[in-house]
């Protein structure tokens, strides 16, 4: 049985938070340095958007696998962010740092809602 949209959202919220509860603590504890990331990532993300809007323009859609690879991308931005936000960013910086992971958090959400949301 299938469940209603509004179960749907509240599964994907679930496990955004789990998701970002792993990596957060997994940047916190490992002490590795993710800086190589932020050298990874606009690349990445440019990609990403461009790909988007070509499956927009030539009507290709790869579904699952799209959804996936955002998920992906944007755990990455997690990561890098919060390790970032230990590591280079001031007291002063935190409004930023608060929109940044946002963003993040939100990204996250809406592929882990699509992945969940591909079968119907």
């Amino acid at each position: 049985r299938r469940g209603e949209p509004g179960e749907l959202v509240g599964v994907a919220w679930g496990i955004t938070l789990v998701i970002f509860a792993f990596l957060t603590l997994y940047v916190t504890l490992s002490k590795k340095d993710f800086s190589f990331l932020g050298m990874v990532l606009p690349g990445c993300l440019l990609g990403f958007c461009l790909f988007s809007l070509a499956s927009v323009l030539f009507g290709f859609h790869l579904g699952w696998l799209f959804a996936f690879g955002g998920a992906c991308l944007f755990s990455a931005f997690i990561v890098y962010d919060t390790w970032m936000i230990m590591n280079r960013m001031g007291c002063d910086d935190y409004v930023i740092a608060c929109i940044e992971l946002y963003l993040d958090i939100i990204n996250l959400f809406l592929m882990v809602l699509q992945l969940l949301g591909n079968d119907r």
